[in-house]
C-alpha cells in the first residue's frame, strides 16, 4: 500500500492526524517502514540461528546419571493438570498415592516425585493469592466514593456487590458513638482539673506578701 492510499484511506480521517501534512506522513511511514524491515530480518536471521544450534546441541532429556529431567518430562503437565483437579475438588491425596495413578509418575523415585509434588502445591496457593488480592484492588477502587458522593451512595454500591452488613455498620457506629462519649468526658474531667488547679494557685498579691 502506498502513502497517498493510506492517507486518503485511513489515516487522513482521524483526529490525531488534523494537523500532520501529508508530506510529513510520508516521511514518517517511510521512516517507520525502514525500521520494521530491519527488524524483521533480524527477527528472521536470529530464528535461523536458533534453529541451527537446537539441531546441533538439542535439548537434554536425562541428567548425567540417566534419569529423566523433570522439565521436559510429560510427567510436569501431568502432575499440574493433576494437583489443580484435587484442589478444585478441595480432595487430599498423598504423594505415594498419586504417584501410583500414572506410570509417567512412577519414573521418578517417590523422593523426587514428592518435591514436585509440593512444589505445584505452593505454586497454587500463590497463584490463588495473587487471584485475591486483585479480586481486592477491584473492589477497592469500585468502592471508592466519588468526590461529593454521600454515604447512602456508598451504602448502596456495599449492597449491589454484596459485601454490605447491616449489623456490622451498626456496631461500627456504636463504638463511634462510645469513642467519642469517652473523648467528650475526658475533655471535661481535663477542663475541670485545670479549674482547680488556677483556684488553687497563689495570687500575685500573696506572693508578694
Amino acid at each position: 500500500m502506498t502513502a497517498e492510499v493510506a492517507w486518503s484511506k485511513y489515516y487522513n480521517k482521524l483526529p490525531a492526524f488534523e494537523k500532520v501534512q501529508f508530506e510529513q506522513f510520508k516521511a514518517r511511514l517511510k521512516s517507520h517502514r525502514q525500521q520494521v524491515k530491519k527488524y524483521m530480518m533480524r527477527s528472521k536471521k536470529e530464528e535461523q540461528m536458533w534453529r541451527r544450534d537446537l539441531l546441533r546441541y538439542p535439548p537434554k532429556t536425562t541428567n548425567s546419571e540417566g534419569a529423566p529431567l523433570w522439565n521436559p518430562h510429560k510427567a510436569n503437565k501431568l502432575l499440574r493438570q493433576d494437583v489443580g483437579e484435587l484442589r478444585q475438588k478441595k480432595e487430599h491425596m498423598t504423594p505415594k498415592k498419586l504417584q501410583a495413578t500414572r506410570d509417567e509418575y512412577k519414573e521418578f523415585p517417590l523422593k523426587i516425585f514428592r518435591q514436585h509434588m509440593y512444589q505445584e502445591i505452593r505454586r497454587c496457593k500463590f497463584c490463588n493469592h495473587l487471584h485475591d488480592r486483585r479480586e481486592a484492588k477491584k473492589i477497592i477502587h469500585i468502592c471508592k466514593p466519588a468526590v461529593g458522593a454521600t454515604d447512602d451512595t456508598l451504602t448502596d454500591r456495599l449492597k449491589e456487590l454484596g459485601i454490605h452488613d447491616p449489623e456490622e455498620e451498626e456496631e461500627e457506629e456504636e463504638e463511634l458513638e462510645m469513642e467519642d462519649d469517652e473523648k467528650h468526658t475526658a475533655e471535661q474531667t481535663g477542663n475541670r482539673k485545670r479549674k482547680i488547679a488556677e483556684n488553687n494557685r497563689p495570687s500575685k498579691k500573696q506572693k508578694r506578701c
